[in-house]
């Protein structure tokens, strides 16, 4: 693991996330630009990334990216995630205007 360096950002935004999965809608939020830039420098690669889970389990952990590892690992340590996430594909992404998306659908059994 490495330094975790966007831990507490994902901890600040986890209960946006959870209502966003209990609501069943997909949806989108700002996030705060500076925080991410204080907290790590990616100038180059910058602080996009795109998670998958199942079930409230990652599916698709992004080895490439600090801050989308550190987001999985925060989610997946929630139990109110993977409740929300129960019978749920969840996709949450960022780009590069640091708008937060949290897509949901239901999964077909």
């Amino acid at each position: 693991m490495g330094q975790c360096l966007y831990t507490q950002i994902w901890k600040n935004h986890l209960s946006d996330i959870i209502e966003i999965i209990k609501g069943g809608e997909s949806s989108f939020f700002q996030v705060e630009q500076e925080a991410f830039e204080n907290a790590g420098n990616r100038p180059s690669s910058g602080y996009n990334f795109r998670t998958e889970f199942t079930n409230g389990e990652c599916t698709n952990r992004p080895s490439g990216s600090a801050v989308g590892r550190d987001l999985a690992e925060v989610v997946e340590m929630s139990q109110e995630f993977r409740e929300a996430c129960n019978e749920k594909f969840v996709v949450i992404r960022m780009g590069k205007n640091f708008d937060l998306h949290v897509e949901v659908r239901k999964l077909d059994f």
